[in-house]
């Protein structure tokens, strides 16, 4: 039997906001990696880039976001996963402004903004779900000191997901329970799904009025859920040879779905409305899976796929990788 320690150690969950653009001229982005920021100034059409900064934290990072994705000015929220640390990180200069150590080992976390105030939600491995409150007048003891215990789960939450009309809140555990409750009272769950016991490996919503929400499972199938009456409308297995799988997945705003495997890119478009995965492409890319990892954002509506060589911080720029 495996322990629920050695089970929280071996979590693989995907950091859904793991690269940022921070600024368009020249393009500028940030992402994380194992347990650093690196930002790279990247030349587009001359293919090259160059590392600006590196910023190295003591724990492996499993959160990284801009505290208000709305505004181009925005301090940067990080958390650690093994020393229970959430950072609030200055925009200006990438310095720590705030650190706040949880209790208990950090499992999931999300950011949540409304009237100028900063809600961050955050998980644990008791699968607690605590809520901190701040704005721009917050100071650092307060900061540390606010934090308020509001539900949970049973077992240790691996995903937690605002909808985009900020009506719904979903959250997933290890043993493979999903919980949809009424944002922000969480008080109010409106239903429960479940899986096998660790069987999902990413979950999010779609739609403009967040009409449902998608489950990527360990056999790589993606199961579409309505958000109105929460009964599954269809499923969609991907196809992956047998010593392949789902390393990285995107949900771009468009509700363009993209996931890396090891050997493939897969591009799908979600239909909100028939509840199903239209437009499949994929194309056979040939990756350095020792020495590489992969990331992807959107810019000027074309899809970029960068590969960043571990060894050297070095990346290579793959531009507008589907044709759409």
């Amino acid at each position: 039997m495996i322990s629920e320690k050695n089970k929280l150690d071996d979590l693989k969950h995907f950091n859904i906001n793991d690269t940022l653009i921070i600024k368009t001229s020249p393009l500028t982005i940030i992402f994380s990696l194992n347990n650093k920021l690196l930002i790279y100034e990247i030349d587009i059409e001359k293919n090259t880039s160059k590392i600006i900064k590196e910023i190295s934290f003591v724990d492996e990072i499993i959160y990284f976001n801009k505290l208000n994705i709305k505004k181009e000015n925005s301090d940067y929220i990080l958390a650690c996963k093994n020393n229970k640390n959430i950072y609030i990180i200055s925009e200006i200069n990438y310095e720590i402004k705030f650190t706040f150590t949880h209790s208990k080992k950090l499992t999931s976390i999300f950011i949540f903004n409304e009237e100028g105030n900063d809600f961050i939600f955050f998980s644990d491995k008791c699968g607690e779900i605590w809520i901190k409150k701040f704005n721009k007048n917050t100071n650092e003891e307060q900061f540390l000191n606010e934090s308020k215990l509001i539900c949970g789960h049973c077992d240790p939450i691996i995903y937690m997901q605002i909808s985009n009309n900020n009506k719904l809140m979903l959250s997933s555990d290890t043993f493979g329970k999903i919980k949809i409750y009424e944002f922000p009272n969480l008080f109010n769950i409106l239903s429960v799904c479940i899986y096998l016991e660790d069987d999902i490996k990413y979950i999010n919503f779609f739609g403009e009025l967040d009409s449902g929400f998608f489950v990527l499972n360990k056999n790589n199938n993606i199961d579409i859920w309505s958000s109105y009456d929460f009964i599954l409308q269809s499923k969609e297995n991907i196809n992956l040879e047998k010593d392949d799988n789902i390393k990285y997945i995107k949900l771009l705003d468009n509700n363009k779905l993209i996931l890396l495997s090891n050997k493939k890119i897969f591009y799908y478009q979600i239909n909100s409305i028939k509840y199903c995965l239209e437009n499949k492409k994929e194309i056979n890319i040939d990756f350095d899976i020792e020495n590489t990892k992969n990331r992807l954002f959107y810019f000027n509506d074309k899809i970029y796929l960068i590969l960043l060589n571990i060894n050297n911080n070095e990346i290579k720029l793959i531009k507008n990788i589907l044709i759409e």
